[in-house]
């Protein structure tokens, strides 16, 4: 399913596990940016859904985009002089890079392993020996148990590890 939340469940695991070195938001824009492809055929009726974004390099591509729409935001955040210590951490250039590279390259991988029509590594060849036989709904309830888990340790952080002002 196109833009679909599902693969946020990575993110915001990661975003637990190194909360100042991951970019979460830059995560979610790749993702969503990535399944503007898919939309895009399956509203106008054209087969197959992912194409050339849905590759490893079209995935590349799609990562230093939003590098370069984040590093753009990053300097009017700065600009704005607003001082939020979650978001300054989500504008730190190691933390964009990591979050749009990441979160192209396993929007690509996880959707290799469940949709036919996804060549991860065209032009080089057609095949995609990432395809299991698993259903979706395995993987979708994975990356809900890894949302969950993002979810209750990046709370747990905040409530015992934040700062009183």
């Amino acid at each position: 399913m196109p833009v679909t939340p599902f693969h946020f469940g990575a993110g915001l695991a990661a975003k637990a596990v190194l909360p100042r070195r991951f970019g979460l938001l830059a995560f979610c824009a790749a993702n969503i940016l990535m399944d503007i492809e898919p939309l895009y055929y399956m509203l106008s009726r054209q087969y197959p859904l992912h194409r050339f974004f849905h590759t490893l390099a079209g995935a590349t591509l799609l990562g230093l985009l939003t590098v370069l729409l984040f590093s753009s935001f990053s300097k009017l955040y700065k600009h704005l002089h607003i001082n939020l210590e979650w978001l300054n951490a989500e504008f730190h250039p190691p933390a964009i890079w990591f979050g749009a590279l990441s979160g192209a390259y396993s929007h690509v991988l996880l959707d290799s392993l469940v949709h036919n029509d996804v060549q991860p590594f065209a032009p080089l060849t057609q095949v995609n020996p990432l395809l299991s036989s698993q259903s979706s709904i395995t993987l979708e309830n994975l990356l809900i148990i890894l949302g969950l888990f993002g979810v209750l340790f990046i709370g747990l952080r905040f409530v015992f590890f934040s700062k009183s002002t």
